[in-house]
């Protein structure tokens, strides 16, 4: 009883918090994404993954489906409508030094679909990491091979799949409305974008241009894509973003060139600033380019927009708090970002187990955004043969809530065990780069007694 009365304490208390995000603050592994009117994002935990839809009205959210994923590096992709939701998730390993694709092993490229609300259930995936996208109860997928040139698009919905040879990869879906590019997808080779009907395969239009990395549709068969406009001296891109409305010429309008998203109407973007770490998010009328909203954000992820609303993932110290903005309204308050740095303690077991060291590390309670960031571990005066110094033999991240203690799973593959790769604590060094700053924290990590005398 007592048990009972402390849970309904808490979901009280949290029901009642007045934070911007009506979620808590979590890892976040893939997501935010729309899904009518609710939010769908993907919880990390260490190896644990949890697909979770939330009610940003309410606060309420609850998991529909979850996995633990055989290594700690690995990469999860969803899409999602008010109808159907996609997770793509891939895992795989690679010998530390010199990775090549040769050298790669898929453990894991599974694709889970099902309604909202769950349960997903396996579907054959196209081909290693597939991008997924979803409208309606359909879902799409590209797929190389069947003699097409760059490959098919292949369309499932209710038992049903239509393939559609177009786009060399980079495709978008809305409604009816499936959106690719026209020609090859070498550097300013593209010459526009083809619009089809996916249910009939009928053309709808063809948009004039050169889409570059960026490509959106609405289901009005309105386009809207980034377009390399020069080459820096450094060697980067310059891009602009283009809107094309549904029967008009394309445009240029002032957004920021990065990923899109089109919605009734309005063309959404998001560009990368100061290394990638500050985050520009903009909407624009798609017929008259006029900016409607726009806002600056330190560490965000993932974004999406529905037409009337942005959602993003906000996260300065490590931990996601997702964000909800309805234009029109208020901008949610931007998130401190003051972050801790973590402090190393030694490796609870040596020599690591299934390929894995697990590095344990705690959060001070100040400041209050916690603690996150990368953690590489390196090893010196040892023969590699041909690896070399500068590599780690393993990578890992930690997410750590303030005042707490968390671990980092770095991946070593079988180094440790390799002909004269063996090495002991004096070889170990621990280099951790932490959310907040920009310079690299440096810890020679010392290994238990108990591990020290196996």
């Amino acid at each position: 009883m007592r048990r009972v009365l402390l849970v309904v304490l808490v979901l009280s208390l949290l029901a009642g918090r007045a934070d911007a995000s009506p979620f808590p603050a979590a890892s976040v592994a893939a997501g935010p994404v729309w899904a009518g009117e609710r939010v769908v994002w993907v919880e990390r935990h260490g190896r644990e993954h949890a697909v979770l839809v939330g009610d940003p009205a309410t606060g309420a959210r609850r998991v529909v489906d979850r996995w633990r994923s055989r290594i700690a590096r690995s990469s999860v992709t969803l899409a999602a409508s008010a109808e159907t939701l996609a997770v793509v998730r891939v895992e795989g390993s690679c010998p530390p030094f010199y990775c090549r694709e040769s050298l790669y092993s898929t453990l894991v490229d599974q694709l889970r679909v099902g309604p909202v609300d769950g349960p997903l259930t396996l579907a054959p995936p196209c081909e290693f990491g597939s991008s997924v996208v979803v409208t309606g109860r359909a879902y799409a997928l590209h797929c190389p091979g069947d003699g097409a040139e760059y490959g098919r698009i292949v369309i499932r919905e209710e038992g049903t799949e239509r393939t559609a040879q177009l786009g060399d990869g980079m495709f978008a879906m809305a409604g009816r409305m499936l959106a690719a590019p026209v020609g090859s997808p070498a550097p300013g080779q593209r010459t526009g974008v083809r619009v089809i009907d996916r249910l009939s395969g009928e053309e709808v239009r063809r948009v004039a241009g050169s889409p570059w990395l960026f490509l959106a549709v609405d289901a009005d068969g309105s386009v809207a894509y980034t377009e390399q406009v020069g080459v820096r001296p450094d060697g980067t891109s310059i891009e602009h973003v283009v809107s094309a409305p549904a029967g008009e010429d394309p445009r240029p309008v002032s957004l920021p060139p990065g990923a899109l998203r089109l919605a009734g109407g309005r063309v959404a973007s998001v560009g990368d600033y100061e290394l990638d770490r500050k985050r520009r998010f903009a909407v624009a009328d798609a017929r008259s380019g006029a900016t409607l909203a726009s806002t600056e954000r330190w560490s965000a992820s993932a974004f999406d927009f529905d037409g009337r609303r942005l959602v993003w993932g906000e996260a300065p110290c490590g931990r996601t708090t997702i964000q909800v903005w309805q234009l029109g309204s208020p901008q949610p308050p931007a998130l401190p970002r003051d972050c801790g740095r973590p402090r190393v303690h030694p490796f609870e077991r040596w020599p690591p187990g299934r390929g894995r060291l697990r590095l344990s590390l705690s959060c001070p309670k100040r400041p209050a955004g916690g603690c996150g960031g990368t953690a590489a571990v390196f090893v010196s005066g040892v023969p590699h043969g041909q690896a070399r110094r500068a590599d780690p033999v393993g990578r890992g991240e930690f997410d750590i809530a303030a005042g707490a203690r968390g671990y980092a799973d770095l991946d070593v593959g079988n180094f440790y065990r390799a002909p004269g790769h063996g090495f002991t604590r004096r070889h170990l060094r621990v280099e951790i780069t932490a959310y907040g700053s920009r310079d690299t924290h440096v810890q020679r990590v010392p290994l238990t007694r108990r591990a020290n005398a196996r």
